[in-house]
């Protein structure tokens, strides 16, 4: 298990991180969402090891993992921009990895790498960003390591290799229920496929109540009616409201009896109540906090 304690880390005296928390169990495939600049990208290179934090811990299974080679070993870390020589080939890349990680074959590399359409023979600096991407997943997947970290995971893939990846994820969670995955991303709908689980990065701390906020009373309601109506929303105090002749989809903050309790008497000819999809509710999430 992954446990922050109270994390804070700044950067020339600009706070980045503050008072984080936040436990992420075994084999979980979490997801790591939040607004640009928001710490997304600083907090997997905390839990990384790659910084050292100002105050507070990350522990992984009980030990600190900044500054502990063993701890360290068990994590992979794939950033959105990795850094790679003039000179770096996938041959280069799979002698690196697997001097880090005792279950990475070049064999099992070079394999995963034809599954995503990569040339092997071809050096790393004559790919395109697409072309890369799938070459440090392809490392990911072969490193055997308890713990994943993967910032913009879908950055520059196509949709097939975006499917493959996600697949890919699920199988290896499967196979290693001890496994954890964490993946930053701004694309959330890519995300609602495969993770079990959410962190909001916000302003540099976790709003716990994100998930709860979401699975409560945050409901889309569809509606058609036999003739053109004029309805009063407001006092519903709607986070979303489109009314197109006959039709009217609304998001609202209440319960599915309180939804049927205002809209049966109006009889309405149709009307679906469904919940909201991950992307909305973080859009309108951010909304609520504005009204």
């Amino acid at each position: 298990m992954i446990k922050i304690e109270n994390l804070t880390k700044s950067f020339d005296g600009q706070v980045v991180i503050k008072d984080c928390n936040l436990e992420i169990k075994d084999g979980a495939i979490n997801g790591l969402i939040g607004e640009n600049g928001a710490g997304k990208s600083t907090l997997l290179r905390l839990i990384a090891g790659v910084l050292t934090p100002d105050t507070g811990t990350i522990t992984l299974d009980g030990e600190v993992i900044f500054d502990n080679p063993v701890q360290k070993s068990k994590i992979f870390f794939l950033c959105d921009d990795p850094y790679y020589g003039k000179t770096a080939t996938l041959k280069s890349l799979s002698t690196l990895y697997s001097c880090f990680f005792d279950g990475f074959t070049e064999e099992e590399f070079r394999a995963n790498l034809k599954r995503y359409g990569v040339d092997v023979d071809k050096p790393l600096n004559a790919f395109s960003k697409g072309m890369r991407r799938k070459s440090y997943i392809s490392a990911a997947l072969t490193s055997k390591a308890e713990v994943i970290l993967i910032d913009e995971a879908f950055d520059g893939l196509d949709p097939y290799s975006r499917h493959m990846f996600k697949k890919d994820i699920v199988e290896l969670i499967s196979n290693n229920p001890k496994t954890t995955v964490i993946i930053a991303s701004h694309s959330l709908r890519e995300l609602e496929d495969i993770c079990d689980s959410y962190s909001l990065v916000d302003n540099g701390s976790i709003d716990e109540e994100f998930m709860s906020k979401r699975e409560s009373n945050l409901l889309k309601v569809r509606l058609a009616f036999a003739e053109e109506k004029a309805i009063d929303l407001a006092h519903l105090h709607p986070l979303m409201e489109k009314h197109d002749g006959r039709f009217l989809t609304v998001v609202l903050d209440m319960s599915e009896e309180e939804i049927h309790r205002f809209f049966d008497p109006l009889n309405p000819v149709i009307m679906d109540i469904s919940n909201v999809t991950l992307e909305e509710a973080f859009i309108y999430n951010k909304e609520r906090e504005m009204l």
